[in-house]
């Protein structure tokens, strides 16, 4: 068998969680522990045992991806997927992974942000618990994801330039407020807070300002409202499900109905002259152009190439109405 087998076969064993069949391939070859692909997939499926079976022959806790999503296996363990519930194993995995050295303030994923960022999107408050059971050095980014108010109020004190501060994600503490599935009431001090220190409600990244992350991934709408009383446009990105096409958004289609009755329009066109009815089209979304419609969306409405949304779902070979 040769290398690339192996580390397949060893892959293969860490998504099924065969021990024997690992163990005896890392017997063979130790430089199999070196592979991204079986600790990702282990961690993927919470598969604890084979996690610390691969770190007791010497894998990377912290080590990177080289797949397209740029993950660690913390990130790889936490982040939220409608359709793979988390389990005990998942738990179970963080404890091994922190215990062997895993630091929850290294960044991964594309846009990059921490393990702790990446939790408190996916709402899951046993992962922040574990995450943040060592007490690290939270920065601004962070203190705003989990509802940290007095950790947030510490940091605008010693420098306030950090209330309209960017990280390497390409947002600002707001954004991960607004994104944030943690306390609601304490994620909502913290962006209070921020507001009041000049943190720019306007701000795009990762497909869209912070309302968008509000409405339709937290569906925190006493935030959503709080952004709207400061300033937020819900033109802001052009629509909900143009930047839903770059960011997953959960509660889309509950999303584009809250932004539409608060001032919306829904036949406000983007780049090429889509409206947010085209891109539902291109992307195959049934249900949020069904919505999208019943709140007062164009069908007929043509983009530059002279395209109507049923044209657009034939172009891209998706389902239309």
């Amino acid at each position: 068998m040769t290398a690339t087998q192996q580390k397949r076969e060893l892959a293969h064993a860490s998504r099924t969680g065969d021990l024997a069949a690992a163990a005896a391939l890392l017997a063979a070859n130790r430089n199999l522990v070196q592979a991204w692909e079986p600790m990702m997939d282990a961690c993927f499926e919470g598969r604890h045992e084979m996690v610390k079976l691969l770190l007791e022959w010497g894998a990377d806790p912290n080590i990177l991806s080289g797949s397209n999503w740029a993950h660690r296996p913390l990130h790889r363990v936490v982040e939220h997927k409608i359709a793979t519930p988390k389990q005990e194993g998942h738990h179970r995995t963080v404890k091994i992974l922190m215990e062997h050295g895993a630091d929850p303030l290294r960044r991964a994923t594309k846009p990059p942000m921490t393990a702790i960022a990446l939790a408190a999107m996916g709402g899951d408050a046993r992962f922040l618990k574990e995450l943040t059971a060592g007490q690290p050095e939270l920065d601004i980014f962070d203190a705003a994801a989990i509802g940290d108010a007095g950790r947030l109020q510490h940091l605008l004190r010693k420098d306030s330039s950090l209330a309209s501060a960017v990280d390497e994600a390409g947002c600002n503490a707001l954004s991960y407020c607004a994104a944030s599935r943690a306390a609601p009431s304490a994620v909502l001090e913290c962006a209070r807070l921020l507001l009041d220190g000049g943190s720019a409600v306007h701000l795009l990244a990762k497909g869209g300002p912070p309302l968008y992350f509000a409405v339709a991934h937290a569906r925190h709408h006493a935030l959503a409202q709080l952004l709207l009383d400061r300033g937020a446009d819900p033109h802001d990105g052009i629509s909900l499900l143009h930047s839903a096409a770059t960011f997953h958004f959960e509660f889309l289609v509950e999303g584009l109905a809250w932004l539409i009755s608060h001032g919306a329009d829904p036949n406000r066109a983007g780049e090429g002259g889509q409206t947010a009815l085209h891109k539902a089209a291109a992307c195959g979304y049934i249900k949020a152009a069904r919505r999208l419609v019943a709140l007062g969306a164009d069908t007929d409405r043509k983009d530059v190439r002279g395209l109507r949304p049923a044209d657009v779902a034939r172009l891209h070979r998706k389902r239309w109405l």
